[in-house]
């Protein structure tokens, strides 16, 4: 049986049994050259050591974040928001493939709890056991109108019932409804 002794300077080959081992040199009074056989373990062997290499650069724990990164995203949130924020995590971490899917918060969720996304932007909240939410954009709704008739203020007192944050204007800024 025969076994490889790696060290970055050189390569040895031994043997357990006395079997034929191809010489990997061509030994003369100039000293040795490699065979066809020595250049193909040659470039092996630099292979092999670029993939410790890299192994090693990739096991690393240095807490910097590298590799692929899948995010889901609703596609008005990813047209409007994302642009800058991804731009900024772009450059504090470069070495982070970011992959954005974009489609409905039912099919992002999905994508979560199926691994096919690492996290996902959705309308929240989302009230499911499985998954962990932090708030991150709180978006402001602004309902308007020229005039304030009856069913503005009715349609205004109602979202009131929802605790939700509203303002509405009406054409000049002396009938400004705010909550």
């Amino acid at each position: 049986m025969s076994q490889i002794h790696t060290k970055k300077a050189r390569i040895a080959l031994t043997t357990a049994n006395p079997i034929h081992v191809p010489s990997q040199f061509y030994r003369h009074n100039r000293g040795t050259t490699l065979t066809s056989k020595g250049k193909m373990l040659l470039t092996y062997s630099e292979q092999i050591f670029q993939l410790i290499e890299e192994t090693t650069k990739v096991m690393k724990d240095d807490q910097t974040p590298k590799g692929p990164l899948i995010i889901g995203s609703m596609e008005t949130t990813a047209a409007v928001r994302l642009p800058s924020l991804l731009t900024k995590y772009h450059h504090a971490y470069p070495d982070v493939d970011l992959i954005l899917k974009t489609g409905p918060t039912e099919q992002n969720i999905q994508g979560v709890l199926q691994y096919d996304l690492d996290g996902a932007f959705v309308a929240g909240p989302i009230d499911h056991p499985e998954l962990i939410q932090k708030t991150v954009i709180e978006e402001e709704l602004v309902l308007i109108t020229i005039s304030l008739p009856l069913s503005f203020l009715l349609l205004y007192s109602w979202i009131l019932s929802l605790n939700l944050s509203f303002m509405g204007y009406s054409n000049d800024s002396a009938n400004e409804v705010t909550n």
